[in-house]
């Protein structure tokens, strides 16, 4: 009989899935619903902190770029895989980890490619973020959201890791 605690996800991977699902559902939203979910439309004060956001990154901003429209058809995929990692928990742990791992490892891949746009961008290419963002902007608006795409899907694929290799395969 295997031990439940070894096979359960953790509780604080459950939770990242959930609160990640929502924020992702929301932001397919707002790429998806443009122009209404911009300040002073309809939908713009449900959106407000991502119209913060976009006053930072410039290409989030714009409703016909189409990095963030890419971007945000892929969540779609992440929040399909989110659910059913959820789904799977309670009965099918090991199936769990690997959906996660999976969507774990997109969500990663996903924030690197972007945020790598924007770390010293070739010579005569579009700025994308804003020039009038002071310092404390780009940290706080740009750069710790995104780290912590970046680092928390890492921290949950390192986390799962061990779970997914048989130690006793040897190649």
């Amino acid at each position: 009989m295997h031990n439940q605690n070894n096979l359960s996800m953790p509780r604080w991977i459950q939770n990242w899935l959930k609160i990640t699902t929502v924020i992702c559902i929301l932001d397919v939203g707002y790429t998806m619903l443009r122009p209404y979910t911009l300040r002073g439309n309809t939908l713009g004060k449900i959106y407000e902190l991502w119209n913060i956001y976009g006053d930072v990154d410039l290409r989030y901003a714009t409703t016909s770029d189409i990095v963030t429209m890419a971007t945000g058809r892929l969540m779609i995929i992440e929040i399909i895989l989110n659910i059913i990692a959820l789904y799977l928990c309670r009965d099918y742990p090991r199936h769990a980890k690997l959906t996660t791992f999976l969507t774990s490892a997109f969500v990663f891949w996903k924030t690197l490619l972007y945020i790598t746009m924007f770390i010293f961008p070739p010579k005569g290419s579009v700025n994308y973020m804003a020039e009038s963002a002071n310092i404390w902007k780009r940290i706080f608006i740009f750069w710790i959201p995104n780290s912590i795409w970046f680092f928390v899907p890492l921290a949950v694929m390192a986390n799962l890791w061990n779970n997914l290799v048989d130690p006793k395969t040897y190649f």
